[in-house]
């Protein structure tokens, strides 16, 4: 499944429908907030790249509890690391990093995930 996601949204520019159902049926609608979606693995430089754009203000991980022990230069939170390290060297302000995967404590597991990697370096 590595990189469905963005293969499926590059065709229609990051558009997609929200379906919300409630009492009384079901709405639905395009959002429009989704500029691009990346997949680490298939190299780091373009990713780290979008990560330290000024313009980015969301940076949303769905990776594998395999992932977050991944220290490969084009895993997931290596490569967060590096362009969240190009931010901070531009001057510019922090992100928002959500974890969107089904692990319990995700953002915890990220945030000491970076820590332990920043230190290692």
């Amino acid at each position: 499944v590595e990189g469905v996601c963005r293969d499926a949204l590059a065709p229609q520019q990051g558009l997609f429908t929200l379906a919300e159902r409630d009492a009384n049926g079901e709405t639905l609608r395009i959002p429009g907030a989704l500029l691009s979606a990346e997949f680490a693995g298939d190299g780091s430089a373009a990713l780290e790249a979008q990560i330290a754009h000024p313009a980015t203000r969301i940076v949303s991980l769905t990776i594998t509890e395999k992932g977050y022990a991944g220290s490969g230069p084009n895993d997931a939170l290596p490569t967060l690391l590096r362009g969240l390290a190009q931010r901070q060297a531009l001057g510019l302000p922090g992100v928002t990093v959500m974890s969107l995967d089904n692990l319990s404590r995700n953002g915890e597991h990220t945030r000491l995930r970076l820590l332990a990697l920043g230190e290692a370096q």
